[in-house]
C-alpha cells in the first residue's frame, strides 16, 4: 500500500490564528501547531478559547485583536457559514491571507468579490476542498491523466450519514461542496446543464436530502447524492472510463480506499456478460489529507502562489450549488455556460459591499 509519510516540516517563519475552535477548528489547530505556525487561537465562547490556547500553548484573542495584529500573518476561518464572508471579508481588508473553511460563502456575488478583493490586495484566499488533497483522490487523478480509465464518462458520488442536523445550512451546503470539487477537477469543466432534487423526509428546519444530476460537454455525465437521513456512513465516488472505472471510498481501509476495476466482461449476442472482478487495490503514498491541505496555505503563502482550491475554484463550485438550489426551487434543469461564469466574476470585480460592523456578534 506504502508507507506512510513521515516527514518533518517547519513554519516557524509565519504566525496563523485559527478563528472558531469547534468540531473542525481544532482539528486545524492541531496540524498547524504540528507544523509550527500557530501563533493564536480565536472563539466566540471564551472557554473553549482559552481550553485550546492552553492545549497548544499559545494566546487566545477576539475577532477585533486578531484583526489589528500585523504580526499575524493569515487566518484560518472555521466558524459556521453563514459567518464565512463578514468575517472574510473583514480579515482580507486587514491584510491576512485567509484560509475559508467550505462553503467559502453563501452566495456566489459575495465569494466573487472575497475572490477579487484577495487579488487586490495580493493575498491569498483559500477554500477548504480538504478532499481535492486526499492522496487517494490524486492517484485517481492521475489514473485519468494517465488514459488508464479511457474516456471519462460517468462519475457518481455518494456522501451520506446519519449525523448532526444543522439549521445554518442545508444538507447541500454540508455535503455537497467536497463532491462538486472533486467532480469538476477530474472532469477540468464546468457543467452545462443540472437538475436538482430535493426531500425533507423528517420535517427538519432544512433539506436533508438531496440529488444533483450534471451534464458536461463531451456527454460526460456525473450526479452527487447526499443525505442526513442514511442508516451509515458513505463516502465513496466512482470514476466510470470507457477502458475501467475507479472506486474512492474513504469509508474503507487504506489498502481498499482506491480499487481499480477494468471492466471484465465477455461479448456475445451482442450484449456484454461481465464476469466477477473485486478490482486491484491502487497503490499510493500515504499522508493526511488535512496536513496536506494546511501546507499548501503555508507554502502559497511563502511562495506567492495559488493554491490549488483558491478563490476562483471556490467560485465555480458554489456556481454549481447555486445552480443546483435554483432547480430545485423551480424544479426544472438549469443550464450554466463557462462565459456566463465569467461574466459572472467581471461583474463583481468592482462591487462594493459595506463592511459589517457587529463581527463581534458571530465569532
Amino acid at each position: 500500500m506504502g508507507k506512510i509519510l513521515s516527514v518533518t516540516y517547519n513554519y516557524n517563519n509565519l504566525n496563523i490564528a485559527v478563528i472558531g475552535c469547534g468540531n473542525w477548528g481544532k482539528n486545524l489547530s492541531r496540524v498547524l501547531h504540528k507544523l509550527g505556525a500557530l501563533y493564536a487561537v480565536c472563539d466566540i465562547d471564551p472557554t473553549k478559547a482559552l481550553t485550546y490556547g492552553e492545549l497548544y500553548n499559545v494566546p487566545h484573542y477576539n475577532l477585533e485583536q486578531i484583526l489589528s495584529m500585523k504580526e499575524i500573518d493569515g487566518v484560518v476561518i472555521a466558524t459556521p457559514s453563514t459567518t464565512h464572508y463578514e468575517v472574510g471579508l473583514a480579515c482580507l481588508r486587514s491584510n491576512k491571507h485567509v484560509f475559508m473553511e467550505k462553503p467559502l460563502s453563501l452566495t456566489t456575488q459575495h465569494a466573487t468579490f472575497l475572490h477579487q478583493l484577495a487579488k487586490q490586495q495580493q493575498r491569498v484566499l483559500m477554500v477548504g476542498h480538504l478532499l481535492q488533497y486526499h492522496p487517494a483522490f490524486n492517484a485517481l487523478k492521475k489514473l485519468k491523466k494517465d488514459g488508464v480509465l479511457g474516456n471519462l464518462q460517468y462519475i457518481y458520488s455518494n456522501r451520506c450519514n446519519f449525523g448532526k442536523f444543522r439549521t445554518e445550512e442545508n444538507v447541500l451546503w454540508d455535503f455537497a461542496p467536497h463532491d462538486v470539487s472533486m467532480i469538476l477537477s477530474l472532469i477540468d469543466d464546468m457543467p452545462q446543464r443540472i437538475f436538482a432534487s430535493r426531500a425533507n423526509h423528517l420535517m427538519h428546519t432544512s433539506l436533508d436530502t438531496t440529488c444533483i444530476q450534471m451534464s458536461f460537454p463531451g456527454n460526460v455525465k456525473a450526479h452527487v447524492f447526499v443525505s442526513w437521513l442514511h442508516p451509515f456512513k458513505e463516502q465513496k465516488l466512482i470514476a466510470v472510463g470507457s477502458k475501467a472505472m475507479a472506486i474512492f471510498d474513504d469509508c474503507q481501509p487504506l489498502e481498499n480506499k482506491l480499487r481499480l476495476c477494468r471492466l471484465p466482461a465477455e461479448w456475445s449476442d451482442g450484449l456484454p456478460h461481465p464476469f466477477p472482478f473485486e478490482g486491484e487495490s491502487v497503490l499510493f503514498e500515504v499522508s493526511e489529507p488535512l496536513m496536506n491541505e494546511c501546507r499548501q496555505f503555508l507554502d502559497s503563502i511563502q511562495q506567492k502562489t495559488l493554491p490549488l482550491t483558491d478563490g476562483l475554484e471556490g467560485i465555480k463550485v458554489m456556481t454549481v450549488l447555486e445552480a443546483a438550489s435554483e432547480s430545485m426551487e423551480k424544479d426544472e434543469p438549469v443550464n450554466i455556460s463557462s462565459s456566463a461564469l465569467a461574466q459572472k466574476v467581471r461583474k463583481h470585480t468592482d462591487l462594493q459591499i459595506e463592511e459589517n460592523s457587529a463581527l463581534e456578534s458571530v465569532i
